[in-house]
């Protein structure tokens, strides 16, 4: 096990939800597989805080 993978290893409160792609270094990719939302870019922030706001709104009119 690498220095790098050591450190990468120490989790923190939003790693439980997104993981740091190292591949692209600007990006972070939720942990549900498939939905690759690229946060470093306009369109991803825009898109991931668009779905936070959608699962918010369902849960307030669902309660």
């Amino acid at each position: 096990m690498s220095k790098d993978e050591q450190h990468h290893d120490k989790r923190v409160w939003w790693s439980y939800i997104l993981y740091y792609n190292k591949d692209d270094p600007r990006t972070f990719v939720p942990r549900w597989g498939g939905f690759n939302v690229n946060v470093a870019r306009p369109g991803g922030i825009a898109l991931w805080v668009g779905f936070l706001v959608f699962i918010g709104v369902m849960v307030y009119i669902t309660r």
